[in-house]
């Protein structure tokens, strides 16, 4: 291999879409950064209003905070969540 080349070991991967969040029971988790609040989302809600095939990368830029308004999110997952909601 050249050693002016850059190796990446790593395939690259499409990013996950909101129908891959769900069925793979993951929940993408937000929190505010000008209030705190954090919420758990549950993806197949997203679903509806966004389209399946919209990447959680496109989806987390349309994420409004209920409860400041603000769109200063910081995105999380959480694996293996089977119970969606604030509330769950």
């Amino acid at each position: 291999m050249d050693a002016d080349r850059s190796y990446n070991p790593r395939p690259a991967r499409a990013p996950m879409t909101l129908s891959n969040a769900v069925a793979a029971h993951v929940c993408p988790i937000v929190w505010c950064r000008d209030c705190g609040q954090q919420v758990e989302l549950d993806p197949a809600e997203h679903v509806q209003g966004y389209g399946a095939e919209t990447s959680i990368l496109d989806w987390r830029e349309r994420v409004v905070c209920s409860e400041y308004g603000s769109r200063e999110i910081n995105p999380g997952v959480q694996y293996g969540c089977y119970l969606f909601g604030a509330n769950a």
